[in-house]
């Protein structure tokens, strides 16, 4: 959790909010994601899946599909979490602009200097420490990811 990874699939940055340890979305999202080549799933489903915050650089070279849902429940101006497979994700391991979204100052502190010390590369890479807020954050997008799966079934 705070972990920045680059989607590599997609060529974005993202900041790891949540992790389930398989697929556990709603198929119809997936086939969406497959249908206009936003997502490749090639390991399969039981491989841990990533709930992420995209930087809003790199919103506009985020494909729609991604997106878990078309409106984020607490600001309208805010884009929602993707979700991504681990298969897609790699480690960012500097962040010369930092990451940017409306966001993270309630999700997340600074970057912590801990996991890289002096700048140096680790294999950890670049991490926010999470506030408490996430994890309220988190129970809300679970509830409203669960009752989004239902209601498509």
């Amino acid at each position: 959790i705070g972990q920045v990874v680059r989607n590599k699939q997609a060529d974005f940055n993202v900041v790891i909010v949540s992790v389930e340890l398989n697929f556990n979305g709603d198929a119809a999202w997936l086939q969406r994601c497959a249908d206009h080549n936003a997502l490749r799933v090639d390991k399969g489903l039981s491989q841990p899946f990533y709930v992420c915050l995209v930087d809003q650089r790199d919103d506009p070279v985020t494909p729609r599909e991604l997106y878990l849902w078309e409106q984020n429940i607490y600001s309208k101006n805010t884009r929602p979490a993707v979700y991504l497979p681990e298969e897609a994700l790699e480690v960012v391991h500097d962040l010369p602009y930092g990451f940017e979204h409306s966001m993270m100052g309630f999700l997340f502190d600074e970057p912590d200097p801990s996991y890289a010390p002096s700048g140096q590369q680790v294999g950890l890479g670049m991490r926010f420490k999470p506030t408490i807020n996430l994890r309220l954050w988190q129970r809300n997008q679970l509830r409203r990811l669960r009752s989004h799966s239902a209601a498509a079934m």
